[in-house]
């Protein structure tokens, strides 16, 4: 379940990406969303939650992945004292 919810996330990411980019680089779609209230400042206070976000994802999931390996070391550090007892 993790890896899909991984996948999910990176995806989410992705498209929230796009999303922004498009919103600040299209003219055809700036006039659309204002209707909504998103304008030029709005979508710069996007990207900064985006950015923000992404980061704290991204940090996470090193943490994880280092968790992991100093974890088999010691499962091996381990063993290894077991075996000469």
């Amino acid at each position: 379940m993790h890896s899909n919810l991984k996948v999910s996330v990176s995806k989410f990411f992705e498209r929230v990406r796009i999303a922004l980019t498009n919103a600040g680089s299209h003219a055809e779609i700036k006039p659309l969303i204002s209707q909504f209230g998103i304008d030029e400042p709005k979508i710069a206070e996007g990207w900064v939650v985006f950015n923000k976000a992404k980061n704290s994802f991204e940090l996470q999931e090193q943490e994880v992945i280092e968790k992991k390996v100093s974890s088999n070391s010691y499962k091996l550090a381990f063993e290894d004292f077991l075996d000469q007892f």
